[in-house]
Parts: C-alpha cells; sequence; structure tokens
C-alpha cells in the first residue's frame, strides 16, 4: 500500500551469525568429550596392561605400584571432571542454540506478517492480517476487532464467533481504555478489562484507529507472556497505521 512505513529488518542475520557460532562451540566440545573417551580408554588399557585392573590386597603391591595406581586413579578423577564440565557446557550451548533457533524463527515470522499488515489494501484485509498474527503468534482464536464507525463510536470490525462477548463489555470502559491507549492484559488483574483477557487499544501518533480483543487463548497455551505482549505492543502501533491507511484508501476511491 502506498505510503506504509517500512518495517525495520528484525536483524535475522545477526541471529543467524549467532546460530552459527554456536553451533561450532557445540560441535567442538563433542569433539571434546570423544577425545577425553579415548584418553579414558588408553588409560584404562595402562592399568589392565600393568596388571592394575583388578590390584592385589594393599600389603602385597610394591610402593611403586602403588604410587602408580594411585596417580592413574588421580588422573582419572581428572579426566571424569574434565568430561562432566565439557558435557554440561556442551549441553548448555546446545540449548541456547535451540532457543536463539526458535527466536529467529518467530523473528522472520513477525517481520512477514507485519509486512503483509502494511501491504493490506482495504480494512478487511488489514483486520484479516492482524487475526493470523494473534492466531499463529500470539496463540488465540478468541478473539474480535473493533473499529469506528461511521457515528463515530466503535463497531465489530471482525468478531470470530465472540460477538456475544463483546456485547457483554462495558462500551464506556471500551471507550476509556480506547481513550487512554494502555494495553490491558491478564484476566483477573488490576489491568484487566473485566470480561476480556486482553484489550490492545490500536493507536499510532496519538490517533486512535480501533481495539483488539483478546479472550482466551489455545488449549496448549497457559498464559500471555513477556514474548505475547511485545507482539502485542507492535501490534498496537502497526495495525492503527494499517487501519488508517486502508480507511484513507478507502475514502479516496469512495469504498469506505
Amino acid at each position: 500500500m502506498a505510503g506504509s512505513p517500512t518495517i525495520p529488518e528484525p536483524g535475522a542475520e545477526q541471529l543467524s551469525g549467532r546460530a552459527a557460532s554456536l553451533k561450532q562451540v557445540s560441535n567442538r566440545l563433542s569433539e571434546m568429550i570423544e577425545l577425553l573417551k579415548a584418553d579414558r580408554e588408553r588409560l584404562d588399557a595402562h592399568r589392565a596392561a600393568a596388571g592394575l585392573a583388578d590390584p592385589p590386597p594393599p600389603g602385597e603391591v610394591p610402593a611403586t605400584v602403588r604410587a602408580e595406581l594411585a596417580s592413574l586413579r588421580e588422573e582419572e578423577g581428572r579426566l571424569r571432571s574434565r568430561l562432566q564440565e565439557i558435557e554440561r557446557l556442551r549441553q548448555s550451548a546446545s540449548d541456547e542454540l535451540v532457543g536463539l533457533q526458535e527466536h529467529i524463527a518467530h523473528a522472520i515470522g513477525l517481520h512477514v506478517a507485519l509486512r503483509r499488515l502494511h501491504e493490506a489494501e482495504d480494512r478487511a484485509a488489514v483486520v484479516e492480517a492482524i487475526q493470523d498474527i494473534v492466531v499463529n503468534i500470539v496463540g488465540s482464536e478468541q478473539m474480535a476487532v473493533l473499529a469506528p464507525g461511521p457515528g463515530g463510536g466503535l463497531e465489530l470490525a471482525a468478531g470470530m464467533g465472540e460477538e456475544g462477548r463483546v456485547g457483554g463489555l462495558d462500551g464506556r470502559a471500551l471507550a476509556a481504555a480506547l481513550e487512554r491507549g494502555e494495553i490491558l492484559a491478564g484476566e483477573g488483574s488490576e489491568r484487566a478489562l473485566p470480561g476480556a483477557l486482553a484489550c490492545v487499544p490500536l493507536r499510532a501518533h496519538g490517533q486512535p484507529a480501533g481495539l483488539l480483543l483478546l479472550f482466551g487463548l489455545l488449549p496448549q497455551k497457559a498464559a500471555l507472556g513477556p514474548q505475547d505482549l511485545e507482539v502485542l505492543e507492535l501490534l498496537q502501533v502497526h495495525g492503527a497505521l494499517a487501519l488508517r491507511a486502508a480507511a484513507a484508501e478507502e475514502s479516496r476511491h469512495g469504498t469506505g
């Protein structure tokens, strides 16, 4: 859509570079573990060759052999400690790599979704893009989008079957939330809008463009997390810009 704002890249190249670095670290640690295991095998073989695998009672072992046995056992302890520490580091690097890969996928998916949002040609397409972001990234299919109607009040732009819940909300509370421009999230908390899991005023440059309401999450999602709130904050601005741009486009062509 003409006049759409430039969406900054999510830094995928930098994240990919970090992931590649972690992958190298993980591979190197795996190589070191194999080397330590090889050293352990050589140590066991040396003990067996020296007849120390099943040592006789201490009184029958010469002092030099006892010293060699003690040295081998001490070295074995050091190797075990090193092996455990390297395995711990390898697991930590592997976990960080998985988390970083998930973050990269999330950032790229959100970037593509926001670009689609700004390329929408009319309000219906904008609302559909907002819904897709909420379903696929936030994890909610129970939502509604309200937009200003011809009379100046808020009207339902998309309900996804939640029309009844919207009708049960306090209209004055919705208008106040839109005016304040503050995201209200956390059902049952002091900052929540009664009757909704989250209320996201779609505002940009101080101008309201609508409300996004969430009433529940997908079964596998327990609660909204910090990353979800970041997405809702992005939608608060980008959704408003896209809705206002679509309204201006429709007005220009007489389709609003």
